[in-house]
């Protein structure tokens, strides 16, 4: 009970991946942290979703509350 509590509260991911495939790079964090303004990501993909596309924005969010996924 007590870790689902703290994954809830405490959200963390892990790329396990031998050279780190799914994870945003050390300089895309220091360029999405250090926004002044708040930024809109728009994804153009193929058949108008693309779940890639969609982990790649979470991944922007998770990493500052100031950029999120323009849904329109």
């Amino acid at each position: 009970m007590a870790i689902n509590y703290l994954s809830v509260r405490f959200h963390r991911q892990f790329d396990l991946t031998a050279q780190n495939a799914f994870s945003l790079s050390p300089q895309s964090i220091k360029v999405i942290k250090g926004l002044d303004k708040p930024v809109k990501l728009y994804g153009f993909v193929e058949a108008g979703r693309s779940p890639t596309a969609e982990s790649l924005y979470q991944e922007f969010a998770y990493e500052s509350p100031k950029s999120h996924l323009s849904t329109g």
